[in-house]
C-alpha cells in the first residue's frame, strides 16, 4: 500500500486498497511538553458529508483513550476498510482532554482521511504466436485458428 498525507490539503491518503481487505496506517503522536497528556482519539464524518457506510469504513484500531507521557510519543493506528468501489472520507480527531472549546481548536489534532475502494483489474493480452515449422518433404497446408486470427501455413 502506498499512502500519503499531504500537508496542504491536511489529508491522509489511503492508495489502491481491493474491496474487503484492510489497510492500516500508524500516526506517531508526540508531547514535547513537561506534563502528560490525556487524548481522546476519534473518527468523525467530515461536515455535510454524513454516510454511516461512509464512517464506518475507517476504524481506530489502538485505544481511544491514551495518556502520553511528558517527552514522550504514543502511536495511533487507523484501519480502513472499503466496502464497494467508491470514495471514502470521514475526519481524523485527537482532542486534548481537560481544555476549553476555545483552547481545543487550536490545539486539536484534526485531519481528513480519505480512500477509495478498488477492485483488481486483469488484461488478457493475446500472445504473440511463435511455432516452429518442422520442414517436411511433403508440403501440407493447415489452418490454425486462434480468437478472431487465421494462420495459414
Amino acid at each position: 500500500m502506498n499512502s500519503v498525507y499531504g500537508e496542504e490539503e491536511n489529508r491522509f491518503l489511503f492508495n489502491n486498497v481491493i474491496v474487503g481487505r484492510r489497510a492500516k496506517a500508524r500516526y506517531k503522536l508526540s508531547n514535547s511538553q513537561k506534563v502528560p497528556c490525556d487524548l481522546t482519539l476519534s473518527i468523525k464524518p467530515l461536515s455535510g458529508k454524513f454516510t454511516s457506510k461512509t464512517t464506518e469504513s475507517f476504524e481506530i484500531e489502538s485505544p481511544t483513550k491514551l495518556q502520553i507521557p511528558a517527552h514522550s510519543h504514543v502511536y495511533a493506528t487507523v484501519v480502513f476498510t472499503p466496502t464497494a468501489m467508491q470514495h471514502y472520507s470521514a475526519l481524523f480527531e485527537a482532542a486534548i482532554d481537560g481544555v476549553s472549546a476555545v483552547q481545543a481548536k487550536s490545539r486539536n489534532l484534526t485531519f481528513e482521511l480519505a480512500g477509495d475502494g478498488n477492485l483488481p483489474r486483469i488484461s488478457i493480452v493475446k500472445p504473440s504466436i511463435r511455432y516452429a515449422f518442422l520442414c517436411f518433404p511433403v508440403v501440407m497446408h493447415c489452418q490454425l485458428t486462434y480468437a478472431s486470427e487465421v494462420l495459414v501455413c
